[in-house]
């Protein structure tokens, strides 16, 4: 009989990353040869203490005074459908579960999954850390999210992290903030969406390109007009269509052209790209995967308490593309070509290391 097991992780945030690291930790853990759910985290998320009245938030509510953002909602809403039907058609997810009590009965083994579950900027909720259950529990690849961790947090966290089994984390910064702060030793492991070969993503896409003519794919999590500067002359020299995806507010009623899409459309989007430009750290998992040209850009200040620049960082520099991470000091550049066979070989030595830490951990209990 398959011992069953249970992954915690975001999966109620509409991201394009969230959803496809939660699926792919799932879908690795299934190929081991075990059960798992995906636990639905809803509840947890509205406990959260909600923001507080902005007479500027709700002005910017009004149609006719925020057009754009509007505008935005509606695309939203696509977005969340996508998501949410992605979820149905490929995920097992336990939305039936009534309190945190039921929860810890249900599965043998528990897994804090991957993303920024453990970061000090969100609200702590033990959930996240497993505190639920005695169950045998393990991490793979949970990110702090920051490269500076502040003291306050440490006698919060310790007691949590003290009742894993075995611990990694997503970036080397991971690593060395649960030595520094907690004494703890952990192995970095890749990204969960690194688990899965290009074959099994390719199932997720189709094999004709979206669009008749070539052309670049921008996805931005934050608005920079630098970034989109360079990316529409890359793409006017070209002569590449520039689609932009549509992440927020900012790109909308801009004269792009939009794409609206949620995790699958993605992936078939980025696919067919001839080029990608990127702030996103799935974004540019993607583009080494499914070996597009790409241009990863910055999208923190280095001296930022909200940082997320590190595991960008880690995964360039272990793929031998350190020097291609642009800011706007770096522009305009001069686009060589990536050379993806040693990005291939870094790719899957990776996920050689990551399945075998995952396999070890889950057979060991």
């Amino acid at each position: 009989m398959k011992k069953s097991t249970a992954t915690v992780t975001w999966v109620t945030y509409r991201n394009i990353g969230t959803c496809l690291q939660a699926y792919a930790l799932q879908r690795a853990i299934k190929d081991l040869g075990f059960d798992n759910m995906v636990i639905d985290d809803a509840s947890v998320i509205a406990s959260f203490p909600r923001k507080r009245f902005s007479p500027l938030r709700l002005l910017r509510s009004i149609p006719f005074l925020a057009p754009s953002r509007s505008a935005f909602k509606k695309c939203r809403r696509q977005t969340e459908y996508e998501l949410e039907d992605f979820k149905r058609k490929y995920m097992s997810i336990d939305s039936g579960w009534k309190s945190r009590e039921d929860l810890s009965s249900r599965y043998e083994v528990f897994v804090a999954g991957s993303d920024q579950i453990w970061s000090p900027t969100s609200h702590f909720d033990d959930f996240y850390y497993l505190g639920f259950t005695d169950r045998p529990k393990i991490a793979y690849a949970p990110s702090f999210g920051t490269s500076l961790y502040p003291d306050s947090m440490v006698p919060l966290v310790r007691p949590y992290l003290d009742k894993f089994s075995r611990l990694s984390v997503r970036e080397a910064r991971g690593a060395e903030i649960l030595k520094e702060k907690f004494d703890m030793d952990a192995q970095v492991t890749a990204d969960p969406t690194i688990l899965l070969d290009r074959g099994r993503w390719d199932i997720l896409t189709q094999e004709k390109s979206p669009y008749e003519r070539p052309y670049a794919l921008c996805y931005f999590l934050t608005y920079n007009k630098a970034y989109i500067s360079f990316a529409r002359e890359y793409c006017h020299e070209r002569g590449l269509d520039m689609k932009v995806v549509v992440t927020s507010h900012d790109f909308v009623r801009r004269g792009f052209d939009e794409v609206v899409t949620g995790p699958q459309g993605f992936l078939n989007f980025l696919k067919h790209a001839d080029m990608v430009f990127t702030d996103s750290f799935h974004g540019t998992i993607f583009s080494l995967i499914f070996e597009r040209q790409f241009i990863p850009f910055r999208r923190f200040r280095d001296d930022s308490p909200l940082s997320q620049n590190s595991r960008m960082e880690n995964l360039l520099s272990r793929t031998g593309l350190a020097d291609r991470f642009m800011d706007e000091a770096s522009l305009p550049m001069r686009f060589v070509p990536v050379e993806f066979g040693r990005v291939r070989q870094e790719i899957s030595r990776m996920r050689e290391e990551s399945l075998k830490y995952l396999s070890d951990s889950l057979n060991s209990i």
